[in-house]
């Protein structure tokens, strides 16, 4: 994949459908690849302070609904967000952040 002027870090998600979403170095932008550019799903700085994230892993799913593993303040939490619904994103879970817990990937299943 060749991408033109692409601030990206880190690995392409691929959604069941095959399109590919990525983050930005800075983990605030999720973005996905439309031919050879990157078309802004959702960017951090648009959002309210208190709604703000940093992915590092996403995860979609056939209905291209994103979800996040966010680290913004060591908030440690996997957000859920739905494009074609809107993109008020919503917390699904929260890591526990007192002693050692290392989720460094993230799968979602239906159901």
């Amino acid at each position: 994949v060749v991408v033109d002027n692409a601030d990206i870090s880190g690995p392409l998600f691929c959604s069941p459908n095959g399109v590919l979403y990525v983050t930005s170095q800075d983990g605030r932008t999720v973005a996905k690849v439309v031919g050879s550019t990157l078309q802004t799903v959702i960017a951090s700085e648009s959002l309210p302070a208190d709604k703000q994230f940093k992915a590092y892993r996403v995860f979609v799913t056939k209905e291209e609904v994103i979800y996040l593993l966010d680290n913004l303040n060591n908030n440690r939490r996997i957000l859920c967000i739905n494009p074609a619904e809107s993109l008020e994103r919503v917390v699904v879970a929260h890591i526990p952040t007192e002693g050692q817990s290392f989720l460094t990937d993230l799968f979602v299943t239906d159901g």
